[in-house]
C-alpha cells in the first residue's frame, strides 16, 4: 500500500510535461507557455500557502487530486521536508564530510508534524497539500516536488 501511494502521489504532484513532446518542436515558446499555463491552473487550485510547486497537467491529474491517496490506510499522517528530516551538525570534526566518512556525519531531525488527523474520510492530495500548508513551512529556494517519500516511522 506504501509503495503504491508514492507511485499514486508521484503520479499526481510530481510531474512536468516532457520537453521532447513533438508539439514543443517547432515552438520553442510553446513549452514555457504550458508551464505558465498549468501552474496557474494549479495555483488556483492548491492552497495559497502550500509551499511547493507543482503542475496538474491534465483532467486525469486534477481528478486524482481528489481521491483516496491510500487503498484502505485511515490512520493519522504526519508530514517532514527533507530540510526538516537531514540537518547536519556543523560542529563536527571535518574528516566527517570526506565521501568515505558519510557514515560518520553527525545530524539531528525536527520531529513530523501531523497533518491529518485520520478517521473515516480518505487522505486525498488535496486535504494533505491544506494540512501542510498549515504547518507554515518555507522550504527555501528549493520548492518544486520532485518526489514524495511515505515511511512508517515510530513517532
Amino acid at each position: 500500500e506504501v509503495e503504491d501511494a508514492m507511485d499514486f502521489l508521484d503520479y499526481v504532484m510530481c510531474r512536468v510535461p516532457d520537453q521532447e513532446d513533438a508539439k514543443y518542436k517547432d515552438d520553442e515558446d510553446a513549452y514555457e507557455d504550458d508551464l505558465e499555463e498549468m501552474q496557474t491552473k494549479t495555483d488556483a487550485i492548491k492552497p495559497k500557502d502550500f509551499p511547493y510547486t507543482f503542475y496538474l497537467m491534465d483532467e486525469k491529474q486534477e481528478k486524482a487530486y481528489d481521491e483516496p491517496i491510500f487503498s484502505s490506510y485511515k490512520g493519522p499522517v504526519y508530514w517532514n521536508d527533507c530540510g526538516r528530516d537531514f540537518i547536519v551538525d556543523p560542529n563536527q570534526p571535518k574528516e566527517n564530510f570526506q565521501p568515505e566518512n558519510m557514515a560518520n556525519l553527525v545530524y539531528s531531525s525536527l520531529t513530523p508534524l501531523k497533518i491529518y488527523e485520520g478517521g473515516d474520510k480518505p487522505l486525498t492530495p488535496k486535504l494533505m497539500c491544506e494540512g501542510v500548508a498549515k504547518v507554515g513551512f518555507i522550504p527555501g529556494e528549493h520548492c518544486f516536488l520532485e518526489n514524495i517519500q511515505i515511511q512508517m516511522r515510530e513517532i
